[in-house]
């Protein structure tokens, strides 16, 4: 099969993917997923679960976005595949465009990514959705093609410490006995190691505990948005609400463009009517980007009992977990940050299923690309001598 010329892209509304409750529109994603994970029995093919898409992402040499974008739309997707290195170009998005550049010059060799409704039009073997592509497919095409890692979120715990003792805390800090702020020099190590694993993250998320509360937090930051800035597309903090950011705060918040979640618990806090009140006007005063959320609850997990869960049912209650809740801490990245903070708090047992080592991830890495240069170069060296 020749090589693919070009993936194309057709830019739709964001598509949200639903939940286990959601009956009634079943995400074929996760369904896919699901009938693969029970035919490997027991993920007996991890790591390779999609090597027949890889091969034709591998091949792939170019991206042409097909849709009418307004200039800072078009800057904001070059931006956001900028560490792909590869060439992107802009196309007109009429279907019938499309349709006749296929069979004239792409016939077999394209990738295509459009709306759901343009797939029956095209008729292509390969078509996928553009919002898919950049909420699912996005890091697996970076792996095939380019060899390097996209992820959608990470958060980086920074203290367990908290101004508040919730009953039903996603931390569990009512029984956390031993709760502390982390080190600041291990945290920028944690940060330096993450980064020579990932290529770019969508989010950042800097998280506790309450951050507001960390001593050095200006400093993490700062050393953040320095050396880390250019592979992060939105750097986050949470915040409770009940600690006032200090003016040299708001303006370093300010200087890294760091989105500030601001979570109001006023209902269930009734203390909080005056302090909530004075931190949003401080971040308004500063200009800093904020967010307030008012239904942070429903990010907590089930209190639903999953003991007596087949493994099928396991699996699907995984796949359609939506809680973006990846952690990177002590140099490991976890898949669940509640597992992380059930360990802190004394209720779990760590146990190395639940996170990987990234030290490890860095030197399989270095020396695979090491490998791949050698490659590379033994084959140009066959070449120029033929």
């Amino acid at each position: 099969m020749s090589e693919p010329a070009a993936l194309f892209v057709v830019v739709e509304p964001l598509y949200a993917c639903t939940d286990d409750k959601a009956s009634k529109t079943r995400n074929p994603w996760i369904e896919d997923m699901l009938e693969k994970s029970e035919k490997m029995k027991k993920w007996t093919n991890k790591g390779h679960e999609f090597d027949d898409i890889g091969k034709f992402f591998r091949k792939t040499k170019k991206i042409i976005i097909s849709s009418r974008l307004s200039c800072d739309r078009r800057e904001q997707i070059l931006k956001k595949l900028s560490f792909l290195d590869i060439d992107i170009e802009f196309n007109n998005p009429i279907v019938i465009i499309l349709k006749t550049f296929f069979k004239k010059s792409y016939s077999g060799e394209t990738i295509f990514l459009l709306r759901t409704g343009y797939k029956k039009i095209l008729r292509a073997d390969y078509v996928f959705k553009f919002t898919d592509f950049l909420e699912k497919y996005l890091s697996i095409f970076a792996v095939y093609a380019k060899e390097k890692i996209y992820l959608d979120a990470t958060s980086l715990f920074c203290t367990t410490v908290c101004s508040l003792n919730c009953k039903d805390c996603g931390i569990f800090t009512p029984y956390n006995k031993n709760k502390k702020h982390f080190c600041v020099e291990d945290l920028k190590k944690d940060v330096d190691i993450y980064f020579s694993c990932v290529d770019r993250v969508k989010t950042l998320g800097i998280s506790g505990g309450e951050p507001f509360l960390h001593p050095d937090l200006i400093e993490l930051i700062e050393y953040i948005g320095k050396l880390h800035g250019d592979k992060i597309e939105e750097l986050h903090i949470a915040t409770n609400g009940t600690i006032i950011p200090s003016d040299e705060l708001c303006e370093t918040l300010k200087k890294y463009k760091v989105e500030v979640d601001v979570t109001d618990y006023r209902e269930t806090v009734p203390r909080l009517e005056e302090t909530f009140p004075a931190v949003v006007d401080k971040l308004i005063k500063y200009t800093v980007v904020h967010t307030i959320k008012h239904d942070f609850y429903k990010l907590l997990p089930t209190k639903q009992s999953m003991q007596n869960c087949s493994e099928k049912e396991l699996m699907k209650k995984y796949f359609y977990c939506d809680h973006n809740c990846k952690v990177l801490a002590d140099g490991k990245f976890y898949k669940c940050g509640f597992v992380k903070c059930a360990v802190d708090a004394g209720l779990l047992t760590e146990n190395e299923n639940d996170f990987y080592d990234l030290a490890k991830f860095t030197k399989d890495r270095t020396e695979t690309r090491q490998d791949k240069t050698r490659q590379d170069k033994t084959r140009q060296d066959k070449q120029d001598i033929n």
